[in-house]
């Protein structure tokens, strides 16, 4: 007969999926709303936080375009899986204490989506703007608490 010892060691992991990218033509009239519900996994106690960062201005700023042009967007995130709720967020500002991540399920089997994103671009905003497609990225991540 022999033994063994065995020691398992479980990082913190978080993991976020289910973004799906805004594509729109403004109408001259609407602002551009896009809501998003992705999956947020987290082991352990599901417990996180997420920072939104865009990638224009200086290159943190929520806007799109640059210089005279940039066109400024808003950015709403929510820990449940509701259009339009939750809290405004500012570029590279953490927004803590978030619950309701599936903490048995990385792709969200077992919940579906648990949190929302919320997207706005102001049609005030756009009216002004030059005519030409206007870009940027937004990232997301998420860390665990």
């Amino acid at each position: 007969t022999g033994t063994l010892d065995i020691e398992v060691t479980i990082e913190d992991s978080v993991r976020i999926s289910g973004l799906s990218d805004l594509v729109a033509t403004f109408d001259g009239t609407n602002d551009i709303v896009h809501d998003d519900t992705p999956c947020i996994y987290r082991n352990g106690t599901g417990l996180y936080s997420i920072v939104a960062l865009g990638d224009g201005g200086g290159g943190t700023d929520f806007s799109l375009g640059a210089g005279v042009t940039a066109i400024p967007y808003t950015v709403n995130w929510n820990d449940v899986a509701t259009a339009g709720g939750g809290v405004p967020v500012t570029s590279g500002a953490p927004v803590e204490n978030q619950t309701g991540a599936d903490t048995s399920s990385t792709t969200c089997a077992n919940t579906g989506p648990n949190s929302a994103l919320q997207l706005t671009i102001a049609a005030n905003d756009l009216l002004g703007a030059p005519t030409g497609l206007l870009q940027g990225t937004l990232s997301i991540t998420v860390s665990p608490e």
